[in-house]
């Protein structure tokens, strides 16, 4: 395969490679390891391990037909471990570890229409299930006028976070506190772990969306700072809150509000996220603020800082009203193991949007439309994370770290509500499983690569168009390649002085160059000629060692043979090549002998004698021109003696002038040809030559440049000989035209001669009688001329596989024509 070819099939794999071929080619699977099946639908779901041994179970609420509500552990493989019972729904169900001990706790609220209540409780598993249970005070529910008494009461107690609050020592649950349409409990609650004690509750109008606790400003003191949501469903403000707008906050350890600042106005929600992001001790503030209902309120992501006082806005970047509202996973992500962060918002209308830290936006390839972003997990613990994403096409995906996806499944619960997807532990060292959930089915999946032939036919039946087209483009690249070559061999063919047979398979005449073409017609008898497509019909002394040049491993082969033409039998060197393009096509070369040793040696003596005469008359004519200064001297005012000395000098340089001419015209040298533009070389020999007034030049061309194939200082000589000629015809003045032309199909015995060259002038011309002696060395009309000027040209346009032909009409001027190889 040449470079051209081997390029541009790489610039092809490039072009499809740049397709987003991770988008259309899924590289892993969903494999389904088991999926379990509820009795009833489940009201809440999580996994959790909550016997340390780093496998989750599933932990989930199942209402019963009594009216009890139960909280069932079930192991991975769906077997029942443990039953809590209780006589009120349960409204928050949620696993944490304790930090002293690292044991898990189940924690789970519910209410009576009165109260609020959360517990806890831990099993010890061995040798049988012992529960441990833990209370925290209740809150009491405070009515307001709008309440209705007879309704659904959906109060609830969320913990998120366990955390030394007040720097005592000890640890201290943070809750949130929800009442969904009612306006009580709302706000922050913090209680101690393990006794329960109420530490303190910063009751508020509307509801806390997001919080987080941390040293935020850099003092050595933790602080909460929180993000509220507003559902505009009560009047009251409580607290430097109200229900009308959504707020960003900060309270202390000890539930005092340090400050608070308004986001945005009407239906509305400010989620946060926190991170230090150059490791100052200073935490990066996240604050996605989205809006809905009819109030035009601007959405925006923004980056700020607390400097224990106010917030301070580094940056800010606007977003669309149709954003999703609330994100299950939170807004940023750490994707792989140097820290890289990830900003992700789902925009209903457009799709994915991802920033970076410095809420720059992150070009992705993802085009699917997704509905929630579930959550992110290393699934092949190598340090990147994937992304649980699930589409309004009702399937789901991963993602991997850069957005692509990796794989695909449809719902397998269709028509079930609230399904979701999440990752459960599988065990020390393992790779987290996939879990489909719905309330009444829970399914199993491995993240496992497809096979490489799997892989293989998959990219085949995805980019079968494009791989279809990429073979026809290898197909039609071959074929032009080899027609090129064709044209390339039939182009030069009449140039060669040696016979060219092409050869397809074992015996297919692809082409026969017209030097053996030539001899084929004039030896061979006429029913050879008609089978000229194989060749043991025309050379069978050929097609042995052709069939045996096939078989090895030989790149050439050469020899010398005696072919018959017909009765006729002449002697070549044979010589056999691969066509490194196209390993099943083969060149036969017949190269007749060289020229004879007494030739060339005759042709060298010649060269020599010339060059010999050449310095010996040079060295006499010296002696000459010494010896006339003394005779000038002698008797300078004498008229008569001072003419002849001139005379003398003009002959003795006409001499010199001459001889120098024989010795270029019999000097052998191969000329260094190449491809090059002639328009300089003419406009360079027009600006050396002397043009008389009286002789109007003519230049006819209009293209910008001609290429050709010259030697320019030999073109130009050639050149220069033919322009003084032209000059010297025209005494009495008259034009010269120039004229360059191309003709790319033009034809001549010598091939390919595209490019023409004439001077044409309206001089004296030539008469019939001359025509023929023109090219004869040493033969001239003029006084002063030397005989060597045409025929040197002559010699110089041979030598560049070109043709000069002269055309002349005496009285009347003459027209040179100079047909050169063209590109």
């Amino acid at each position: 395969m040449n470079r051209k070819y081997a390029i541009g099939l790489m610039l092809i794999l490039f072009c499809i490679s740049a397709c987003r071929i991770y988008e259309k080619v899924l590289s892993h699977r969903f494999v389904e390891r088991q999926v379990i099946t509820n009795d009833s639908n489940a009201a809440l779901k999580v996994f959790a391990d909550v016997d340390n041994d780093k496998i989750d179970e599933i932990i989930y609420v199942e209402p019963f037909r009594t009216g009890y509500n139960g909280i069932l552990t079930l192991d991975s493989k769906g077997k029942a471990l443990a039953q809590i019972n209780l006589g009120y729904p349960i409204r928050n169900l949620k696993v944490m570890e304790d930090p002293d001990d690292d044991r898990a706790w189940i924690y789970y609220s519910f209410n009576d229409g009165q109260r609020n209540y959360l517990q806890a409780s831990h099993y010890d598993w061995k040798p049988v299930p012992i529960r441990e249970d833990r209370r925290y005070t209740p809150i009491d529910r405070v009515f307001q006028e709008s309440d209705n008494p007879k309704g659904e009461y959906a109060a609830v107690i969320v913990p998120l976070m366990i955390e030394d609050v007040d720097g005592d020592g000890d640890y201290e649950l943070v809750c949130t506190a929800h009442s969904g349409f009612q306006a009580n409990p709302r706000g922050i609650i913090v209680y101690d772990l393990k006794s329960g004690a109420l530490k303190w509750y910063y009751r508020m109008a509307t509801t806390v969306n997001s919080l987080h606790f941390a040293d935020l400003d850099g003092d050595g003191d933790k602080e909460f700072i929180f993000g509220t949501i507003a559902f505009k469903n009560r009047t009251e403000p409580l607290n430097q809150t109200d229900d009308f707008n959504s707020y960003v906050g900060v309270i202390d350890r000890y539930g005092r509000m340090e400050f608070i600042e308004k986001v945005a106005a009407g239906y509305s929600a400010a989620n946060l996220a926190i991170s230090d992001n150059d490791q100052d001790g200073i935490y990066e503030i996240y604050c996605n603020v989205n809006t809905w209902g009819s109030m035009e309120v601007e959405n925006y992501i923004s980056l700020m800082r607390y400097n224990g006082k106010r917030f301070s806005k580094l940056k800010s970047f606007s977003i669309p009203s149709t954003m999703q509202r609330m994100a299950p996973d939170g807004l940023l992500h750490v994707v792989d193991r140097s820290g890289t962060k990830r900003i992700t918002l789902i925009d209903q209308a457009s799709g994915l949007i991802v920033l970076d830290e410095n809420l720059d936006p992150v070009k992705h390839h993802y085009k699917n439309s997704p509905k929630y972003l579930w959550g992110s997990v290393d699934g092949n613990n190598d340090g990147f994370k994937g992304f649980l994403m699930q589409t309004n096409d009702d399937h789901f995906e991963i993602l991997d770290h850069n957005f692509r996806v990796r794989a695909r499944i449809k719902n397998p619960f269709p028509g079930e509500e609230g399904v979701y997807m999440t990752s459960t532990g599988n065990g020390f060292g393992k790779p987290r499983l996939l879990v489909i959930s719905s309330p009444r089915q829970t399914g199993y999946y491995s993240f496992e690569p497809y096979p490489f032939y799997v892989l293989l036919l998959n990219t085949i039946e995805s980019y079968s168009l494009w791989i279809i087209g990429v073979l026809l483009i290898l197909l039609f690249g071959g074929w032009y390649a080899h027609t090129k070559q064709i044209k390339v061999f039939r182009r030069i063919d009449n140039t060669l002085d040696f016979g060219m047979i092409h050869v397809r398979g074992k015996n297919r005449i692809v082409m026969i160059n017209r030097f053996l073409e030539t001899m084929i017609v004039k030896y061979m008898e006429p029913n050879i000629l008609l089978d000229r497509k194989h060749l043991d019909a025309i050379f069978p002394e050929l097609y042995p060692p052709l069939q045996h040049f096939q078989k090895s491993k030989n790149k050439s082969l050469t020899y010398q043979a005696q072919v018959k033409f017909g009765k006729e039998e002449r002697s070549f060197g044979i010589a056999m090549f691969r066509r490194s393009s196209f390993p099943a096509q083969f060149l036969i070369l017949f190269i007749p002998p060289a020229a004879g040793a007494e030739d060339m040696n005759r042709q060298l003596a010649w060269a020599e004698t010339a060059r010999r005469l050449s310095h010996n008359v040079r060295r006499h004519i010296t002696n000459v021109i010494l010896a006339l200064e003394p005779l000038e001297q002698c008797n300078p005012e004498n008229r008569t003696s001072s003419e002849y000395v001139e005379l003398i000098r003009s002959e003795i340089e006409q001499i010199r002038v001459f001889t120098h001419a024989f010795q270029r015209f019999t000097e052998l040298k191969d000329y260094e040809l190449r491809i090059q533009d002639i328009l300089p070389s003419i406009e360079h020999c027009l600006s050396r030559i002397s043009i008389p007034a009286q002789i109007k030049l003519i230049k006819n061309w209009n293209l910008t440049s001609v290429e050709a194939m010259i030697e320019p200082i030999r073109f130009e000589e050639a050149l220069m000989n033919i322009l003084g000629n032209a000059i010297d015809a025209m005494p009495e003045g008259g034009s010269l035209h120039i004229t360059v032309k191309e003709f790319p199909l033009h034809e001549s015995p010598k091939g390919n001669l595209s490019v023409l060259v004439e001077i044409e002038d309206s001089g004296i011309g030539i008469s019939s009688k001359n025509m023929e002696d023109i090219w004869k060395p040493f033969f001239t009309t003029k006084q002063s001329g030397t005989g060597i000027g045409i025929p040197e040209s002559l010699k110089i346009i041979q030598s560049m596989h070109g043709i000069i032909d002269v055309s002349s009409e005496e009285g009347h001027g003459t027209t040179v024509s100079i047909w050169l190889k063209g590109e």
